[in-house]
């Protein structure tokens, strides 16, 4: 028989979401902004391209959150093709 293993897939989103926080602080998007850096779009399209494909993967456990995340990346969640 096979098994969901659910909780083993929202701690591998949640372990993506801090790596990305690190990754924020790392990279100081505040500070790229403030030098007009031009790395300033790859940190952000990065942190966009995270967002989308965690709200996909936490879709079946948080169903109306992630609408709202789509919602707010105005993103039509119905046609995402990842």
């Amino acid at each position: 028989m096979d098994q969901y293993l659910i909780n083993d897939a929202v701690k591998a989103v949640i372990e993506l979401l801090h790596y990305t926080n690190k990754y924020i602080e790392e990279r100081t998007p505040w500070i790229l902004f403030t030098n007009h850096d031009v790395n300033l779009n790859k940190v952000i399209n990065n942190l966009l391209q995270v967002l989308k494909v965690s709200a996909y993967l936490l879709q079946p456990v948080l169903v109306t959150k992630s609408i709202v995340i789509f919602q707010q990346l105005n993103i039509n969640y119905e046609q995402l093709n990842l």
